[in-house]
């Protein structure tokens, strides 16, 4: 990424377009991961309700389920920085790379929903 930005003209340093680059990464992963769960599940889902679980305890499950995984992606990515670069604030760079991973993964699980809503499956 930093070749490209110097062929582009900007100034993207090698650390931070490793830190972009996981960044990407955790959330493409937690992105397309909570697209396929949401979709794989949703008749698993449908019986657990009809066996009575409260809706909100299966919602409960899946966004804690969907944090998990942002956290997993996000820190997996996280630790190939920490071991390529020197990190002036890694705590920050953690968070950065956790929330771009939900972001993703929120909209996985909104494109899972819709997309499967309006195709008429159940």
């Amino acid at each position: 990424m930093s070749t490209v930005s110097d062929v582009l003209g900007g100034n993207l340093t090698e650390p931070t377009a490793t830190a972009l680059a996981a960044l990407w990464a955790a959330a493409l992963l937690a992105g397309s991961a909570s697209f396929f769960l949401i979709s794989a599940s949703r008749r698993a889902d449908e019986r657990l309700l009809i066996a009575g679980l409260r809706p909100s305890a299966l919602e409960f499950a899946h966004a804690l389920g969907a944090v998990i995984l942002a956290a997993a992606a996000g820190s997996i990515g996280f630790g190939f920085v920490v071991a390529t670069n020197d990190i002036a604030s890694p705590v920050h760079a953690w968070a950065a790379i956790v929330v771009g991973a939900l972001a993703y993964e929120g909209l996985g699980i909104a494109l899972a929903f819709f997309g499967v809503t309006s195709r008429g499956r159940s």
